[in-house]
């Protein structure tokens, strides 16, 4: 069953965290964290996001998040399906990567 909404609004700071479909891995390579990291900066030019924090493990991240502007969960949401996609070409994997 899918979680709940997360309830937003303008100028709110997060906790998000994601995990890897089946506990699998996000990061396989040194290159896939910077890829990531790149796509924050990305998001906080796109949507205005301010990181505060991150911790990226193998399999799942954290992410310390205000939102002067809200589009939490639009901004999310493409930097799991961008992520994704870059890993799953980088790799030659398919499917499901959260």
């Amino acid at each position: 069953m899918a979680r709940p909404a997360r309830a937003e609004c303008p100028g709110w700071y997060h906790h998000v965290t994601t995990r890897g479909v089946a506990r699998g891995d996000l990061f396989l390579a040194a290159a896939d964290r910077l890829a990531f990291l790149g796509r924050l900066a990305e998001a906080h030019q796109r949507w205005g996001l301010v990181f505060h924090g991150y911790c990226l493990m193998t399999n799942h991240y954290h992410v310390e998040v205000e939102t002067p502007n809200g589009g939490l969960s639009k901004a999310f949401g493409w930097i799991n399906q961008s992520h994704a996609i870059f890993v799953n070409r980088s790799t030659g994997r398919d499917g499901s990567l959260f």
